[in-house]
């Protein structure tokens, strides 16, 4: 997968030059949906896109977030330790697809995008658990709308994520309680301010 990456970036920046060509880099901040989870979300990503008529580009979005206020993950008792799902770091790539609609000095654009994001809980806590690291990569989409200013552009954002990694065993001290994580679904919603370089203007 990173292979792949590497190499479509490698070729979108070889035609960037040669080809009516933008890219956004963008910042989103939020917090999952349909679950109560106090801390929130935030992702950077970029989105090479090919313009490919005054109202459509075609191209790619990768982006990487974590959680916006760190915490611990691990909610012990003495019974039990449980890991939040959703207390995740993602990354994501996406076959991005975006509408504008450019009129006055606003503009307007829709979007979407389907391809993969991997979740990766990370429990730092070697006295309780041995395995630290939980990851999957999972199906995801993603939709977005805002409105274009020159070349800046605000908006909201939804990914889905897909769910975050299961595990159940024992802790890695002498009391032996169960550890449990359990699969989330997770949705996040983000307002996402970004930058975009058109190409075809840079060379004009």
């Amino acid at each position: 997968m990173r292979a792949f990456i590497l190499t479509l970036l490698l070729m979108v920046t070889g035609n960037a030059f040669s080809q009516d060509f933008q890219i956004g880099a963008h910042l989103g901040v939020g917090n999952v949906i349909g679950n109560e989870f106090a801390r929130g979300k935030y992702a950077i990503y970029l989105q090479p896109m090919f313009n490919l008529s005054e109202v459509y580009s075609l191209g790619a979005e990768l982006g990487t977030g974590n959680t916006l206020f760190p915490g611990d993950a691990l909610v012990e008792n003495e019974d039990m330790v449980n890991i939040n799902g959703l207390d995740s770091r993602f990354t994501f790539f996406h076959i991005q697809n975006k509408f504008s609609l450019r009129g006055g000095k606003i503009g307007k654009y829709l979007g979407f995008g389907i391809g993969t994001t991997q979740l990766n809980v990370e429990v730092n806590e070697p006295q309780v658990i041995s395995n630290d690291d939980f990851h999957q990569w999972n199906f995801s989409f993603n939709a977005e709308a805002g409105l274009r200013f020159k070349d800046y552009e605000v908006g909201l954002k939804y990914l889905f994520a897909g769910d975050s990694p299961s595990f159940r065993g024992q802790t890695n001290d002498a009391t032996n309680r169960d550890v449990l994580l359990q699969a989330q679904t997770t949705h996040i919603i983000m307002l996402t301010v970004g930058y975009v370089i058109d190409f075809a203007k840079v060379k004009n």
